[in-house]
């Protein structure tokens, strides 16, 4: 202590926690987002974010493997609706060409 000056401590500073997703500690729990997966394109990216939260251990590795699950299920489910869609409009165009005009 130089110059006879005594050491003031700063005003305290929002800390912030390794696992709070880089909340600090005084700010309220945030709401859970809103997924949309309507799409394939929706449901690969909800898993690259599922799988990027459990390499950093910000969720359980066993629950991101269920939820990982739920999601292969669900792409199968989009893909064959819509799969099962662009097969009925290929029907449907198919039947007025046959129809005599």
């Amino acid at each position: 202590m130089q110059n006879g000056k005594k050491h003031q401590p700063q005003a305290d500073k929002k800390t912030v926690k390794p696992s709070s997703g880089g909340r600090s500690e005084a700010s309220p729990p945030a709401r859970p987002r809103k997924i949309v997966l309507t799409k394939v394109s929706h449901v690969r990216a909800e898993l690259g974010r599922l799988y990027g939260e459990a390499r950093r251990r910000e969720i359980d590795v066993t629950a991101a493997s269920k939820l990982a699950n739920l999601l292969g299920i669900l792409h199968r489910v989009i893909a064959s609706s819509d799969l099962e869609e662009r097969l009925e409009t290929i029907e449907q165009r198919l039947k007025k060409e046959e129809t005599p005009s």
